[in-house]
């Protein structure tokens, strides 16, 4: 690696970005995994979804829209999976 120059700042943020990265998968498959195996309303999983969210956002500023067209759908597919529009998850039934 280069020491001088631009080189070492450019590996810097390459590094940055690919930590945020990490922390960007960690939290979209935490979200998943719950959405899968926790038992929960509708609105619960809805509001783990905003929450999400609202977290890679804070990570990536700007980056919205991108959780919107990718992440969002995943999530509600699963959520849809677990629990279907006007059903709602009992505890007591697992």
């Amino acid at each position: 690696m280069w020491k001088g120059g631009g080189c070492a700042s450019m590996t810097a943020e390459i590094r940055e970005e690919q930590i945020c990265m990490i922390k960007v998968r960690v939290l979209a498959d935490l979200t998943a995994y719950r959405l899968r195996h926790d038992t929960f309303t509708r609105e619960a999983g809805l509001a783990m979804i905003v929450e999400t969210r609202a977290a890679i956002v804070a990570l990536c500023p700007g980056q919205g829209d991108v959780f919107d067209l990718v992440l969002c759908p995943r999530f509600l597919r699963i959520l849809d999976e677990q629990a279907p529009v006007g059903r709602r998850l009992d505890p007591a039934s697992n």
